[in-house]
C-alpha cells in the first residue's frame, strides 16, 4: 500500500511491466494533472487538494491519522517475528517505497506517533554551468531514467538494480520496475539477484560506477522520531 504517492501516470516514463504490481493507492485519480515536482515543488495554479497533499503547519492539529487492519487469518508466524502489524516507510512522493527509506514497525496492539523531519537540501540554479559530477549532483532534467519521469538518486539506484539484474542474472526481481517483455526471477534466480543488488548497495560491485547516480540537486529527506503507548492510552489521563 502507498499514501499520497504521485499517481503512477506522472510517477513512471512509461507504463512498463511494473505496472501490473502497482500497490495499491489510496484516492487514486489517474486524471490529475501534474502540479508538483522534486526540483520545483508546486505550481502556482495548484489548489489544497492537488496530490502529494501537503500540510498546513507542523502542530499536532495539522497531523495525519491512520487506522490500519490486519486479516489474523492471512498472518503467518514463521515470515514475522515482531508480532502482528505493519512496516512503515516514510518516502517521497515521487520515489517507491523501499527499506532504503525510513522505516518503523507498527504493531497492532499499540498507539504509534510518527513524527516525519524532513530536510530540504537546494542547489542554486548558477551551478547549473557546472558539470554534474564536479557539481556533486544532478538537476532534474540532466539524467533522464527509463522508467521513472523525476529523477532522483534512489529512483536512479533501483534502475541500475533492474538493469544489472537482467544483464547479470537473465531476469528482474519482481519488485523492482522492468520493461513489460523481460523476464521475471524466479527461486533458482534468486541468490543471483540478491547478491548483484548486495553488491550495488555496497558499492562492490564494477557495474555500480556504470548507475552514474548521483543526488538529486534538490533533494528532501525524512527523518522520524517515533513514540508508542498502550492502545488504551489517552493524555487526558497523564
Amino acid at each position: 500500500f502507498t499514501f499520497n504517492s504521485l499517481p503512477k501516470k506522472q510517477l513512471f516514463g512509461f507504463l512498463h511491466g511494473f505496472m501490473n504490481y502497482w500497490p495499491y493507492e489510496v484516492e487514486s485519480n489517474e486524471t490529475e494533472e501534474a502540479v508538483w515536482s522534486p526540483d520545483r515543488g508546486y505550481k502556482n495554479k495548484s489548489k489544497f487538494e492537488n496530490r502529494p497533499w501537503r500540510t498546513a503547519g507542523g502542530r499536532n492539529s495539522h497531523d495525519v491519522s491512520f487506522e490500519l487492519f490486519l486479516n489474523t487469518e492471512d498472518f503467518d508466524h514463521t515470515c514475522h517475528s515482531e508480532g502482528h502489524g505493519f512496516w512503515v516507510s516514510v518516502h517521497s512522493p515521487a520515489e517507491l517505497p523501499s527499506d532504503s527509506h525510513p522505516m518503523t514497525f507498527v504493531s497492532t496492539d499499540q498507539l504509534s506517533e510518527i513524527k516525519v523531519i524532513p530536510e530540504i537540501k537546494k542547489t542554486k540554479e548558477e551551478l547549473r554551468k557546472w558539470d554534474p559530477k564536479v557539481r556533486g549532483c544532478y538537476f532534474e532534467d540532466e539524467r533522464p531514467l527509463l522508467f521513472f519521469n523525476y529523477y532522483t538518486e534512489k529512483n536512479c539506484y533501483l534502475e541500475c538494480e533492474s538493469q544489472t539484474s537482467l544483464s547479470r542474472c537473465g531476469c528482474v526481481p519482481f519488485y523492482l520496475p522492468r520493461i513489460r517483455e523481460k523476464p521475471v526471477c524466479g527461486p533458482a534466480n534468486q541468490e543471483c539477484y540478491k547478491q548483484v543488488i548486495g553488491n550495488i548497495a555496497k558499492s562492490l560491485d564494477p557495474d555500480t560506477s556504470n548507475c552514474d547516480c548521483l543526488p538529486s540537486c534538490f533533494e528532501t529527506e525524512y527523518k522520524i522520531s517515533v513514540a508508542k503507548f498502550p492502545k488504551e492510552f489517552s493524555f487526558s489521563s497523564v
